[in-house]
């Protein structure tokens, strides 16, 4: 819960600092998952509340909890708009990026580090493809 409202939380699929990156379906923030910060997006800088955990084996939770119950879910399906590119990382650099401005904007010049980049997006197809912006050894 964010401000008292519930939130749902899809896995944005890209690393930040080696850990997971989330993204909240209604404002599109990006979340760092082991700080619960967000890392961009409309939210950035707001932290969650932390909440206990425990990090057990499969085998030793069902002793202890015989009722769990598993949700199987064979088929994920992306909902068009929502959350955001893996993103890009070359050397100690890497960047997440808004689906919905890859798909608005079809081609994105941007850098990463000292990387010139240009990604380009198949909205129908949801593909995003990314290029190194040099020829030889000029970047441009």
């Amino acid at each position: 819960m964010i401000d008292g409202e519930t939130k749902l939380f899809g896995n944005q699929g890209a690393l930040f600092m080696n850990a997971m990156t989330w993204w909240d379906h209604s404002t599109e923030s990006n979340w760092s998952q082991p700080w619960g910060l967000a890392i961009g997006g409309p939210l950035a800088g707001q932290r969650l509340n932390a909440l206990p955990m425990s990090l057990v084996l499969w085998e030793d939770w069902v002793k202890e909890q015989p009722n769990t119950q598993v949700m199987v879910v064979p088929t994920l399906v992306p909902q068009p708009g929502y959350g955001f590119f893996d993103g890009v990382a070359l050397g100690d650099h890497a960047r997440s990026y808004n689906f919905t401005v890859l798909r608005d904007e079809i081609v994105v010049n941007d850098a990463v580090g000292p990387y010139p980049l240009v990604l380009h997006t198949n909205p129908e197809t949801r593909k995003v493809s990314v290029y190194v912006r040099q020829v030889g050894e000029t970047r441009s």
